[in-house]
């Protein structure tokens, strides 16, 4: 019920490898069965060989103690307390990711861990082995368990913080796996909340704490997106696969504070693409029904000059036609006057900013009075 079914089962096929000792050439393997499986296509050779690969390790490595030092980062209850990853024992995670969803996440987090360190991030993001297995548990995965799903997300956005790991992100189509995700994420958060609205109060409860993590898996794959978008190239792609209607939904979720902000940061960081469309919505969001929250984020936005500007339009009109946005700033500067503060001193700032702009000043002439008062109000 709270998935979108994209896989039919019916096409699965199990193949049964009877004896995978260290004798066995892997890629003499691999080609048999890509020749009785026609399923697998050839491009996934390279992956099929590395899956097998670790499946001969592991076989081979059942009863030694590098697989029970794992188990020693971990509790009884197979829970993580506080986490403490040795970067020598990298391939031993790699090999959880072979196992079942919760050994997964588990490895996920010692990968993690490592990502704190930035003298591992070097060795990490050259291990082409890690990323691919990291990219394929996500493709895999992330539909059945948010919190994987999210942890490998994070990984990647430790990584792709610097600019010279971000082609090696790119090379195995992290961004276009992201992409992926949202829009999924979207389509299947449509159908939770439609749920949530007909359906009994179980199903409701269920719902509603599945699009909590989805909405923390969604803001951390917008936040990876923001970092690859570094490269002017890749953005623009971004927005040929329309990255920006998917944005604009996004900013419906406004009880998630996290998923708001990244998406405004995106939204006016692609505002050179589609600038009105982001921009007016913003508008609407400010003067309109937003949440004291969701204000709070787009005015912390706008502190910087050049988002300030862009909401203020470039002959400052955005103030007035159709927005209200000085009707409805004077409304909340003058609530200073009695005793409540809720968004004033963003406010104050933003219009510092937007009235840089000699439209825009003029537009905000009205509000001088509203200022004389608050520099007389204790």
């Amino acid at each position: 019920m709270f998935e979108i079914p994209d896989i039919d089962v019916h096409l699965a096929t199990h193949i049964n490898l009877k004896d995978l000792n260290s004798d066995v050439d892997i890629s003499v393997l691999a080609e048999v069965i890509l020749e009785k499986c026609s399923i697998i296509p050839d491009h996934l050779r390279h992956e099929l060989e590395q899956v097998l690969f670790y499946l001969q390790k592991r076989t081979n490595s059942v009863n030694r103690k590098s697989t029970s030092s794992i188990s020693s980062l971990l509790n009884e209850n197979g829970l993580t307390c506080s986490i403490k990853a040795d970067i020598d024992q990298i391939e031993n995670y790699i090999e959880l990711f072979y196992e079942n969803v919760a050994d997964k996440n588990r490895g996920v987090l010692c990968i993690l861990e490592l990502t704190k360190t930035i003298s591992n991030l070097q060795y990490l993001i050259e291990n082409e082995t890690l990323i691919g297995a990291l990219a394929r548990v996500f493709r895999e995965d992330w539909r059945k368990n948010f919190d994987l799903g999210t942890n490998i997300i994070k990984i990647f956005v430790e990584l792709s913080s610097y600019n010279q790991f971000q082609a090696t992100l790119s090379h195995h189509r992290i961004g276009a796996l992201c992409l992926n995700a949202i829009e999924y994420e979207l389509r299947r958060g449509d159908i939770w909340a439609d749920s949530i609205r007909n359906g009994d109060e179980k199903t409701a409860k269920k719902c509603r704490l599945a699009i909590r993590k989805q909405h923390i898996l969604l803001a951390a794959c917008i936040n990876l997106l923001i970092n690859l978008a570094h490269d002017v190239s890749v953005e623009l792609k971004m927005v040929r696969r329309d990255i920006v209607p998917m944005l604009l939904k996004c900013l419906d979720y406004r009880d998630s504070r996290e998923l708001i902000l990244v998406t405004v940061q995106f939204l006016l960081k692609l505002s050179i693409f589609e600038e009105n469309k982001a921009i007016m919505l913003m508008r609407d969001i400010l003067s309109g029904g937003g949440s004291e929250v969701t204000k709070a984020v787009l005015l912390n936005a706008c502190i910087e000059r050049r988002n300030a500007q862009l909401v203020c339009g470039p002959d400052g009109q955005g103030l007035c036609n159709g927005h209200h946005l000085v009707s409805w700033m004077g409304e909340q500067l003058k609530s200073i006057l009695n005793g409540r503060e809720p968004l004033q001193l963003q406010l104050v700032i933003m219009c510092g900013s937007m009235a840089r702009q000699l439209e825009a000043a003029r537009n905000l002439i009205p509000l001088l009075d509203v200022f004389l008062q608050l520099l007389h109000c204790e």
